[in-house]
């Protein structure tokens, strides 16, 4: 398990690197300037859709239709799987809504609803659901930088984006 982590992290920690330079990087997008800020009910939306696509079991669409980066996502989903961890039935709780400001005047801000809910194995998680309007996107896209929200997986500003289980 802790072989699995370490991959998981470092994975992550790539992943998120280069989300970073993507979302810090506007002069090589078709963004003029900074997009508008993230709206809460647009971060509650795809939280509903990750939670359909979750409960169906459709993996390939929640890390391909919401995610910031597709590998990382599958990265997220393949450490849940092995720790055993799948989502139940039932929604997440909305417990606070964080936004973080980035240090660059070029990026977008973060915004996290952090969740907590349990498990199909009755196993209790918090996770931040993390949101941001990527520069590689249309300037109203909004990803998800944590998608697998069952998995426990903190957004944390202090490593640049990193998220740790």
């Amino acid at each position: 398990m802790k072989r699995s982590l370490r991959i998981f992290t470092s994975v992550s920690v790539l992943g998120f690197v280069f989300l970073q330079s993507c979302v810090t990087n506007t002069n090589s997008t078709n963004h003029d300037s900074i997009s508008h800020p993230i709206d809460r009910n647009e971060v509650e939306a795809l939280l509903f859709a990750a939670v359909q696509y979750s409960q169906r079991g459709d993996f390939n669409s929640l890390c391909s239709e919401i995610a910031t980066m597709d590998i990382s996502c599958r990265s997220e989903i393949n450490f849940a799987e092995q720790a055993g961890w799948y989502p139940n039935s039932s929604s997440p709780t909305i417990n606070e809504t964080q936004e973080i400001q980035s240090k660059s005047p070029d990026a977008s801000p973060v915004l996290i609803l952090k969740i907590s809910g349990e498990r199909s194995d009755g196993s209790r998680y918090e996770s931040d659901f993390a949101a941001v309007r990527p520069s590689y996107t249309s300037p109203d896209d909004v990803k998800i930088i944590t998608p697998v929200y069952w998995s426990g997986v903190k957004y944390t500003a202090s490593t640049n984006g990193s998220a740790r289980p």
